[in-house]
């Protein structure tokens, strides 16, 4: 019943919300995300615009971070960052290469996609995640940013084991504001593993889908599919490490949690898939 916060690890889980949409008919891979955002410009490289699949899968060529980003606080790097930033910031970008040609990890891909489901949708990223994701699942413990239960939240480390506040991420949530009971991360895990036959399951399983290459193998909503089979995603804030993976064809499901910000839970979580696979 520990809580903990899953950091970029909740991108598969706007992965999902993106998936939903495309399975359902109401969004279109291929859209220029421009044309989806009234009043929210993003660049484009000779004429090459940025799509949604490019933004879902880190093809967009936007910097990894925003140029406008400046805490006041680097222990809560995004608690003051505005909409209005990431406006800011989208417009003064210029682009050094197509989107579409490399896969380069971006956290402001999704918080503009985050953008772009609410205002699809017409609703904030934590009700949509609730009503699409949390309530289907039964996921009654998790939250985007604090839950009703503040005082189960694992308090936090960083990697010297010195003492970090939970992050407040704000307009970077779909890029890792969730926080959930590890039960609850679990279940999320499992409903990965063996997607049900409803909606939900459907959508799930569509989030799966490859879509582009990346150094290590594929990568589908957000998930990424290694060459092993296993499809995973991580997840690190200032006092928390995750690690989710799964591998659909061997029945194998991989979580780790802790309350520091230590890579050694990948090197944990990889070990322990590997010797499960033999």
């Amino acid at each position: 019943d520990t809580i903990y916060e899953i950091g970029s690890a909740t991108k598969a889980m706007t992965g999902f919300l993106v998936a939903d949409l495309v399975r359902r008919k109401k969004l279109n891979l291929d859209a220029p995300v421009s044309g989806l955002l009234p009043g929210l410009k993003l660049p484009a490289f000779e004429g090459r615009a940025i799509t949604v699949a490019d933004l879902v899968t880190h093809h967009s060529a936007l910097p990894v971070f925003m140029p406008n980003l400046s805490p006041a606080d680097w222990q809560n790097p995004y608690r003051d960052y505005t909409g209005h930033q990431l406006a800011e910031g989208l417009l003064s970008v210029k682009l050094a290469r197509p989107p579409g040609a490399k896969y380069e990890y971006c956290n402001a891909g999704f918080a503009t996609l985050g953008f772009l489901l609410s205002q699809r949708e017409g609703k904030s990223y934590p009700e949509l995640l609730a009503e699409r994701l949390f309530r289907p699942l039964k996921l009654a413990g998790a939250s985007v940013g604090a839950g009703p239960h503040p005082e189960r939240l694992a308090k936090g480390h960083d990697a010297d084991g010195q003492p970090q506040p939970a992050w407040d991420m704000k307009v970077f949530d779909a890029a890792g504001a969730v926080r959930a009971p590890a039960r609850e991360v679990l279940a999320w895990l499992a409903a990965n593993l063996d997607p049900a036959g409803d909606e939900t399951g459907r959508s799930i399983a569509h989030a799966h889908k490859p879509l582009k290459p990346f150094e290590g193998g594929r990568i589908a909503y957000g998930w990424h599919i290694g060459k092993s089979g296993m499809i995973w995603h991580n997840g690190q804030t200032g006092g928390h490490h995750a690690f989710l993976g799964f591998d659909p064809k061997k029945k194998i499901g991989v979580m780790v949690l802790a309350s520091t910000a230590a890579m050694v839970g990948d090197e944990v979580a990889v070990a322990v898939y590997s010797d499960l696979a033999g």
